[in-house]
């Protein structure tokens, strides 16, 4: 069937033009997508959806809607505890991930960050986020994706009922190319080791 959920559903937002998009694990009827902020409601009908389903600002701080100058989120993951509310943002994954797009495709002046919420059953559009490229890599000398590429996805290990044991790909060459977390993105591994080096696409 078409699509149901479309521009008018993210508040006429200027996303990717491969937007991402993820049912949520721990409750597939509701649908994650992302603008340059993040969104979740019911995966099968746009009825209820409103301004209110955005759990997330832009997550650069600027003002919404999201424009074409705005930074854009490449890469969604969600994990961890379960929570259920009356209100479908709030139902589903408590943590959740979002990638951005790189410095050359849409990632504005935060290039290739990526941000969690460990609290996505209270989350709204003002719930800060935290930037958890800015922590250290204990392996490796240079920052977290160094190079400013894209995130090209987003992994959370299922077998961590916390949600904090999460995978990252980097989408770009001459730079590691998959980072792993076990404490929510507060440090990182580079795990690359021999993969070619060439961008990583996907976990």
């Amino acid at each position: 069937p078409p699509a149901t959920i479309g521009s008018s559903q993210v508040s006429n937002d200027t996303a990717l033009f491969d937007a991402p998009t993820l049912l949520d694990p721990a409750q597939p009827t509701n649908l994650l997508a992302a603008t340059c902020r993040v969104w979740r409601g019911p995966a099968s009908s746009s009825a209820t959806w409103s301004a209110s389903n955005a759990i997330s600002p832009a997550l650069n701080g600027s003002t919404t809607p999201c424009t074409a100058t705005s930074p854009f989120i490449r890469s969604l993951a969600a994990g961890g505890p379960s929570s259920t509310s009356s209100s479908a943002q709030n139902s589903g994954s408590q943590v959740l991930y979002a990638g951005i797009a790189g410095s050359l495709t849409g990632g504005a002046n935060i290039a290739g960050h990526l941000f969690v919420t460990k609290s996505a059953q209270l989350a709204n559009s003002t719930t800060a986020w935290i930037d958890v490229a800015l922590s250290p890599v204990t392996n490796d000398a240079n920052a977290f994706n160094y190079g400013a590429f894209d995130v090209s996805s987003i992994a959370v290990d299922p077998h961590d009922a916390t949600g904090a044991t999460v995978y990252a790909t980097i989408m770009g060459f001459g730079v590691p190319h998959i980072y792993r977390s076990s404490d929510f993105g507060a440090h990182w591994a580079n795990i690359s080791n021999n993969l070619p080096d060439a961008p990583a696409n996907a976990l």
